[in-house]
């Protein structure tokens, strides 16, 4: 059910920066850039905002590592894409009017919202990758760690377990 109220909180939230992006949209066309630019950080920020409250929902517990992990996940999804960075990278975009003659309001607000959604998909599975990564090394060392610890118990009780019978025998 915790799970739920995080994806409910999301949903809400995105379909909320939607209506306001078609608005700016619709009211500045020729701000798409920074318009699509604030939708994507709004995305992310809730997608940010559900994984925190899906967390606290379902674990009681947190740590000094998992709050280096969060923050490391919200420097990897608050930074601009490499596309971004680079403006040559990006397609050239054509004089904004005369777009608009060849493909209507809404066929332009579908492309560009199916191409913010892929640098989102794209930027969201690369992080997905990173916390997979980070939890298994965790894990490894945990368990390396867990290891350790049971090899000194076991050669404390084989110590003691001698003492003790060399104290019985003398």
């Amino acid at each position: 059910m915790a799970a739920r109220s995080s994806v409910e909180f999301m949903r809400e939230h995105m379909h909320q920066l939607v209506d306001e992006c078609c608005d700016n949209y619709q009211h500045q066309p020729q701000g798409e850039k920074k318009i699509l630019e604030e939708l994507e950080n709004g995305f992310n920020e809730v997608m940010l905002e559900a994984v925190d409250l899906h967390y606290q929902n379902n674990n009681q517990e947190t740590s000094p590592l998992l709050l280096e992990v969060q923050q490391e996940l919200r420097l990897r999804i608050c930074k601009p894409s490499e596309e971004e960075e680079d403006p040559g990278a990006q397609e050239t975009e054509e004089d904004p009017g005369a777009q608009e003659t060849e493909e209507g309001f809404c066929d332009r607000v579908l492309r560009l919202f199916k191409k913010l959604l892929l640098q989102l998909q794209e930027k969201w599975q690369a992080a997905l990758a990173w916390v997979k990564q980070k939890v298994a090394a965790g894990l490894q060392a945990f368990s390396e760690a867990v290891e350790a610890i049971w090899s000194a118990l076991k050669s404390f009780c084989a110590s003691v377990a001698r003492v003790s019978l060399s104290c019985i025998q003398a």
